[in-house]
């Protein structure tokens, strides 16, 4: 009998991440990241991106990067990005005013 092979399905490559066990690379950039497919690399760079944008708010951040990864994934952004010609500076960019935008939403809800 012939025992068959998983078959992947996810798009984002977790052997990366089994690898580099939460040792994050700052210098990598985000076509880097977003070619590889590493989600736990996307994750510490969107963290340290929220991080630094919102750091002195006083408001859970780890569900801001979680609902923007979420986002990124969903929409397949990352997919976008590499298609369309962005540079790390304009997904940078991109990113900063999604963040921006994610934390005005929830900080709006939390006061409701």
């Amino acid at each position: 009998m012939a025992t068959r092979f998983p078959i992947p399905v996810a798009g984002f490559s977790t052997a990366a991440l089994i690898e580099q066990d939460d040792q994050s690379d700052p210098a990598l950039a985000w076509r880097e990241v977003f070619t590889a497919e590493d989600a736990g690399s996307i994750w510490r760079l969107l963290s340290t991106l929220v991080e630094n944008e919102l750091g002195d708010a006083s408001f859970d951040l780890d569900r801001i990067t979680q609902d923007l990864f979420l986002e990124l994934i969903a929409t397949n952004r990352p997919q976008f990005y590499i298609k369309a010609g962005f540079t790390h500076a304009m997904i940078e960019a991109e990113l900063r005013v999604l963040c921006t935008q994610r934390y005005s939403i929830l900080a709006t809800q939390a006061c409701l």
